[in-house]
């Protein structure tokens, strides 16, 4: 993440709760847009071979500058509206990346707030519900699904890249084993 934001309790629920769906919304979107673009290009290409074809006819026949015009124009609109599909994609792109970024967080936290977090938001248990099935008091509740959310807003919100906050939540055995592996390993020589 290029630039440090913030992102509000409110918005990591939304993404808990809508993760799946969200993501096949954002490929749908991403796929029109694609299609619409791939017409707008060749819309363009079509549109600059027909004006040069009627400025050769124009200018033998004299006179389609009104059709010149109008054609140039549509380009122009055809251009902006290019334009605005490419944003439009790279703004999906972001959502799309903050989504997942706040899922790989999700993931890479562990414990009672995370099955709180899992309970309340990615399965829609009832609030009431999850707090009494986990045998704690509210405040103790609270406090554990609200530092969970925290803890998310943190680890989003950091410098780090999703790869290394996935290997933050590894075991420190599986770490452990993955360096021992990698030591293991010597340089071969040949004696000639």
């Amino acid at each position: 993440m290029e630039e440090l934001l913030h992102i509000s309790e409110d918005y990591i629920k939304r993404v808990l709760q809508t993760h799946q769906e969200r993501r096949g919304e954002i490929h749908k979107r991403l796929m029109a847009i694609y299609d619409e673009l791939q017409d707008t290009d060749s819309l363009l290409r079509s549109v600059s071979i027909k004006k040069i074809e009627w400025d050769r006819i124009g200018h033998q026949q004299g006179g389609t500058s009104d059709l010149t015009d109008i054609m140039l124009r549509h380009q122009q609109v055809a251009r902006e509206n290019g334009i605005e599909l490419r944003q439009e994609m790279i703004r999906l792109t972001e959502e799309e990346e903050l989504n997942n970024r706040i899922w790989v967080c999700f993931n890479s936290i562990s414990g009672k707030g995370h099955d709180y977090l899992k309970y309340l938001y990615v399965k829609g248990y009832p609030y009431k519900a999850v707090e009494q099935e986990s045998g704690v008091s509210h405040k103790t509740f609270e406090k554990t699904r609200q530092d969970a959310i925290k803890q998310i807003q943190r680890l989003c919100e950091s410098d780090l890249n999703n790869i290394e906050i996935i290997n933050l939540s590894r075991p420190q055995g599986i770490k452990k084993a993955n360096k021992k592996q990698k030591s293991e390993y010597e340089q071969m020589t040949l004696e000639l």
